[in-house]
């Protein structure tokens, strides 16, 4: 639940001015101290502005982990209290739990792990899931690089610890876990985590996730990507959107040559870690054979030897091609396309909604 408001004192100012904050970032009237950043529409362009923003308003270093874990103007304020030690609150701890939707208590519980912008992207399939369902998005955003999971292994621990802790009385309920993406492959491994901990999960859902392997699976697709180009307008928004990623990226080069030669030293990217939200050992963990279920919304421009055929030797697999890319142009879980992936998993939870 989201946190409660920060008491009188020194956070009184802080909260004002996030509030404040809020409303700029994210063009509403409406924002007041326990206003939930979800449930305001909230996503993860906004919630990079809001951050850098609360940044330069209390001059110290503010991660996206303190939006996800305080949530509120009021929540946020309170971990970031002049008095309050980041090392002694309750803040991030490299792993978070959000409500997504409330649903009821007794329905439908939908467990979404690390995907593209991480639980900011899973904001249109939600909002298209019915109104029962109670959707728990679990998140890796950290607090620090020492606080970064690097392994499926630390991930899906602290993912069970944390839901064991927080959401126990919700785990009582059928469970639906979900990954997008390399979150397939956590979502996988935390199934059977919370199977052994004797919890009844149903189904395990990925959407277009590779059966991992050598990392030349990004490659492997092009060909089906590239054919997918074919359809009327694709080329047109394929250029476009290349073009915007080339122009940032050329930028950021021009950038740190200029820095460089104006004698300003630059650091050198850390060594990337994670991708999607999910650690790179994603694409070389081996998932073991278990009998849950498993039902893969694969994108029909995708490889399926390289997505979901090797899935088939673990598990008992059920596909559903789903027109569209992985992500970005033209992405399964885009706002105009999720509807078909929304509408077959709800029609799966059916039972459930319908009791």
């Amino acid at each position: 639940p989201p946190p409660q408001a920060a008491p009188p004192g020194p956070t009184g100012g802080l909260v004002d001015e996030l509030v404040a904050i809020w409303k700029r970032v994210l063009g509403r009237t409406d924002i007041d101290p326990d206003t939930d950043y979800f449930e305001a529409g909230g996503d993860s362009i906004a919630a990079v502005e809001i951050v850098s923003a609360t940044e330069d308003h209390v001059g110290r270093r503010v991660t996206i982990g303190v939006l996800l874990e305080g949530r509120t103007p009021a929540g946020i304020a309170s971990l970031l209290a002049p008095k309050v030690s980041m090392v002694d609150s309750p803040a991030p701890r490299g792993a978070h739990l959000v409500t997504m939707q409330t649903g009821v208590a007794d329905g439908p519980l939908v467990v979404f792990t690390p995907a593209w912008d991480d639980v900011f992207g899973y904001r249109a399939l939600t909002d298209q899931l019915p109104d029962e369902v109670r959707v728990l998005a679990l998140s890796a955003a950290e607090a620090s690089r020492d606080e970064v999971l690097t392994t499926i292994d630390a991930l899906g621990g602290a993912f069970e610890a944390l839901l064991l802790d927080e959401a126990a009385d919700d785990l009582e309920c059928p469970i639906t876990v979900l990954g997008w993406s390399t979150g397939g492959v956590v979502a996988y491994d935390l199934a059977a985590r919370l199977r052994s901990a004797g919890l009844d999960v149903e189904r395990v859902v990925m959407v277009d996730t590779f059966f991992p392997g050598a990392e030349q699976h990004l490659w492997s697709n092009r060909w089906w990507k590239y054919k997918s180009l074919a359809t009327p307008g694709a080329l047109a928004g394929e250029v476009s959107s290349t073009a915007k990623r080339r122009a940032k990226k050329h930028a950021s080069s021009i950038g740190k040559r200029l820095l460089t030669f104006a004698g300003t030293p630059v650091s050198d990217a850390p060594e990337r870690t994670s991708t999607g939200g999910v650690p790179i050992e994603a694409f070389s963990y081996q998932p073991t054979a278990d009998d849950i279920p498993v039902v893969m919304y694969a994108a029909t421009t995708t490889n399926p030897d390289r997505t979901y055929n090797g899935w088939r030797d673990v598990a008992d697999v059920e596909v559903v091609l789903v027109e569209g890319r992985h992500r970005g142009y033209q992405s399964i879980m885009a706002a105009d396309r999720v509807q078909h992936i929304a509408s077959d998993l709800a029609s799966r939870l059916g039972n459930r909604l319908n009791s």
